[in-house]
C-alpha cells in the first residue's frame, strides 16, 4: 500500500537480493506508467521501469520488471518489484514470530 492505494497484493511472491517481486496479475496497473528508464543487470538482464502515481504523489521509476530475464534468474519473468519511496509490507512466513520492537 502506498498513499492509501493497494499497488499489489499476492501470496505468490519471489524474493531476490532483498527485493520482493509480485506476479503481474497481482499488480494494479492503473497506478503504473511506463517510464523511459532501463537498466542492465548481469545476473537478471534488462529491467524496464515504471513511475508510480497515486493522486498527487509520484514515485519516479519506483517499480520495475524484467520482461525477458536470464534463464537462471529464478522465475522473475514479468514480475514487478517496488523500490523507494514505496515500502513493501510482507508478513513473516507461517510459524515465524516477528522480532520484538
Amino acid at each position: 500500500m502506498w498513499q492509501g492505494a493497494v499497488l499489489a497484493d499476492s501470496a505468490d511472491l519471489v524474493a531476490r537480493d532483498g527485493v520482493v517481486y509480485f506476479p503481474p496479475d497481482a499488480v494494479d496497473w492503473r497506478y503504473l506508467q511506463r517510464s523511459a528508464k532501463r537498466t542492465w543487470c548481469p545476473w537478471k538482464g534488462r529491467a524496464r521501469y515504471y513511475t508510480v502515481a497515486v493522486g498527487d504523489a509520484v514515485g519516479r521509476d519506483a517499480a520495475w520488471t524484467y520482461p525477458r530475464p536470464w534463464p537462471w534468474s529464478g522465475g522473475l519473468r514479468g514480475r514487478v518489484a517496488f523500490g523507494p519511496p514505496i515500502m513493501i509490507d510482507v508478513p513473516p512466513p507461517a510459524g515465524m514470530k516477528p522480532r520484538p520492537a
